[in-house]
């Protein structure tokens, strides 16, 4: 089994355009059963995102149609702010004994090794990693993805590694790219951007982040019916049809394939 890390979700790396790409679907190009133009407003991504919900919890085999119903519920009500998600999946990593959400309908008991999610009169008996991987699903399905050219500060205390974060008041990027991936991986990740206003570092690098990391929404860039679409058409080839899951949620395991393949390529570079 897979041993997951506390900290993953809380990541963000630096890395050269070449090294992971985004891969948009070729049906993107002949969309015009999802949006027939670029001013459409017609999508309900709402809609579409609770069909993507459903078709990915029954593809679980580990649930019964019953635990589905209502893992699609918790969904449902979840779909305007994923907060709820995230504090659950931080309870179970942190092995808290028991968490309350959603002004008591939501409860979740954990005892000798076993994690209890309580909804209303229902309950749902999973393991730890059970747990963890539907929690993972559900925030990468159910949060929202801001579209190009929005602006964000995000959280210094991440970024250390990386640059000299002392003598700065904010790291600002605005998001130049979405879905980045290999095909050989298992985990993708959501945002890369540029820092404002210097634009590309050097090297043609820029900086690969999930939503996690981002402090303050600045400014939002353009959206439109084909930008809603895009971002279904990703989720739906990315974490239903490969299975996918956001860097976030990597394991020790993901983690150490990226370090290792990154280190390759830069002592490659350097030769």
């Amino acid at each position: 089994m897979i041993k997951y890390t506390i900290t993953s979700k809380n990541t963000c790396k630096v890395m050269s355009n070449s090294t992971i790409k985004t891969n948009p679907r070729k049906e993107f190009l002949s969309m015009t059963n999802i949006v027939t133009d670029s001013d459409s407003t017609d999508i309900n991504i709402s809609q579409l995102t609770k069909e993507l919900l459903m078709q990915w919890l029954d593809k679980k085999d580990f649930l019964s149609g019953k635990d589905k119903s209502t893992l699609f519920e918790i969904g449902c009500n979840c779909l305007s702010n994923v907060d709820t998600l995230y504090n659950l999946n931080k309870a179970v990593i942190k092995r808290q004994d028991t968490l309350t959400e959603e002004d008591g309908e939501l409860i979740l008991k954990a005892e000798e090794g076993r994690n209890t999610l309580i909804y209303g009169d229902k309950k749902i008996e999973f393991t730890e990693l059970q747990l963890r991987e539907i929690l993972a699903g559900m925030i990468d399905i159910l949060e929202k993805i801001l579209p190009l050219g929005t602006v964000v500060d995000l959280k210094k205390k991440y970024l250390q590694k990386h640059i000299s974060v002392d003598s700065i008041q904010n790291i600002r990027l605005v998001i130049t790219h979405r879905f980045l991936y290999r095909e050989e991986d298992t985990v993708y990740f959501p945002y890369a951007g540029v820092v404002y206003p210097l634009g590309m570092l050097v090297d043609n690098k820029v900086i690969h982040f999930t939503p996690s990391l981002i402090e303050k929404v600045v400014h939002t860039g353009y959206s439109d019916g084909q930008n809603e679409a895009y971002i279904y058409m990703m989720k739906q080839e990315l974490i239903l049809e490969k299975g996918m899951h956001s860097y976030g949620f990597s394991s020790e395991e993901e983690q150490s394939v990226l370090q290792n393949r990154l280190e390759a390529e830069r002592m490659a570079n350097n030769d």
